[in-house]
């Protein structure tokens, strides 16, 4: 009788790893075989995902689908699985017609704040609202949840939130291990917290923040400021900043986001930055509001933002040219970046706006200079005028040897729109 030869476990679990992206043939290894139950269970339940109950139809039948209640069940009687889920996610994003937070499955749920404790490895929390209607209030939740999720955030690494609005800053206070915190539509709340001294603040290593709304960031920087909080943004490595204050936005907001850059500055490595077209404010367009050549450790360089609008007024435009143009100067070439994208919107362009003497061709000497040095640089023009065809012609001119290297990119943003 032939001897059996066992695999050595570390094969057994290679094969399993190569499937960590493809759930149901996960499910079929750990049924079909005991020895990659383990391996495939980590895999499956790392990231949990509780949607909005849904109703299923199988014939005749109507049945309604409860996530969180049904994933309590399931460690209830399996409590090993507890130690398996590393990031949860709460999401009320689904594809209906209609949509009102008022009736938000959230806010009558009573299993989530039962499931939260059970998890003891959990390092990522991720609430997501809808897009279609209004944001999640956490100012609505049951008191149930809302103490639960303040409590467990004292032992996460990473918060992910959008949409959500009156979100307290007392659960961001009291998070000494984070490491990730991304915003996107996040409006907080005040607390009355006392000026404190922090022994072990959080030392935050990426942030990421989307506003759209002009007084979300209000509703955040001035605590990010002050001695109330516990968070050390010195040392973050990776910076997404996509805030869309209104038009002639107070001076201050827009320093906050200058001291937080500079703050960071000696140790940021990826850097994405997205400012919006009314943004009109002077100090913007102040050389000292960003030095991307105090930035060593710099590795990739994105910016997305508009440097054309007839919209302006005091030849602000030109204003925006010089401001990317100068800053993309600084850069030091002796530096470790690999990568710059820029995309850049152009609105109205005609020539009796002095759109021409704007300074195109000092912009398309610094992106030479840059691609001498960088690995990939790309920039995109994306135009949006009734002057298109005048736009895209002059720009192909004025960034023909560009062009042709593959280094810019010139598109009609109407016609690619309709």
């Amino acid at each position: 009788m032939a001897a059996q030869v066992q695999l050595p476990p570390e094969i057994l679990e290679s094969v399993v790893d190569q499937l960590h992206d493809d759930p149901p043939s996960l499910m079929q290894c750990s049924l079909v075989c005991r020895r990659f139950a383990n391996r495939g269970q980590k895999h499956l339940f790392r990231r949990v995902v509780l949607d909005r109950p849904s109703r299923i139809f199988k014939g005749n039948m109507i049945s309604q689908f409860y996530p969180a209640e049904s994933f309590l069940y399931l460690i209830n009687h399996y409590p090993h699985i507890c130690k398996l889920v590393l990031e949860l996610k709460i999401s009320d994003e689904h594809k209906i017609s209609y949509y009102r937070e008022q009736n938000s499955w959230i806010r009558t749920d009573r299993a989530i704040a039962k499931i939260l404790p059970m998890l003891c490895a959990l390092e990522e929390l991720i609430i997501d609202g809808n897009h279609l209607g209004t944001r999640l209030n956490f100012k609505c939740w049951k008191e149930e949840l809302k103490s639960t999720i303040l409590l467990k955030s004292q032992s996460l690494r990473r918060l992910s939130l959008s949409l959500v609005r009156n979100v307290p800053l007392l659960l961001l206070n009291d998070m000494p291990n984070l490491e990730c915190l991304r915003l996107n539509s996040v409006y907080f709340t005040p607390d009355d917290l006392p000026a404190m001294h922090f022994p072990n603040k959080a030392r935050l290593r990426t942030f990421d923040i989307a506003s759209y709304v002009g007084d979300d960031w209000p509703s955040l920087y001035p605590w990010l400021q002050s001695t109330k909080c516990n968070i050390d943004m010195t040392h973050l490595v990776a910076v997404s900043l996509m805030i869309n204050p209104a038009d002639m936005a107070p001076s201050d907001q827009l320093h906050s986001i200058s001291s937080l850059l500079r703050g960071c500055a000696n140790n940021l490595k990826h850097l994405h930055l997205c400012y919006s077209d009314p943004i009109a404010t002077p100090s913007f367009y102040d050389d000292k509001f960003m030095d991307l050549g105090s930035m060593p450790l710099l590795e990739s360089l994105d910016i997305s933002g508009c440097v054309w609008s007839h919209w302006d007024h005091h030849g602000q435009s030109r204003d925006r040219l010089r401001w990317l143009t100068n800053n993309l100067a600084k850069i030091d070439p002796n530096i470790t970046l690999k990568r710059i994208d820029l995309e850049i919107e152009v609105f109205q362009g005609n020539p009796q706006s002095g759109f021409e003497d704007a300074g195109w061709d000092d912009f398309a000497q610094v992106i030479d200079n840059l691609a001498q040095t960088v690995s990939a640089v790309f920039v995109k023009f994306v135009i949006y005028s009734d002057f298109g065809r005048y736009t895209q012609d002059f720009l192909q001119q004025r960034m023909l040897p560009l062009c042709i290297r593959g280094i810019v990119l010139i598109e009609d943003g109407i016609a690619i729109e309709q």
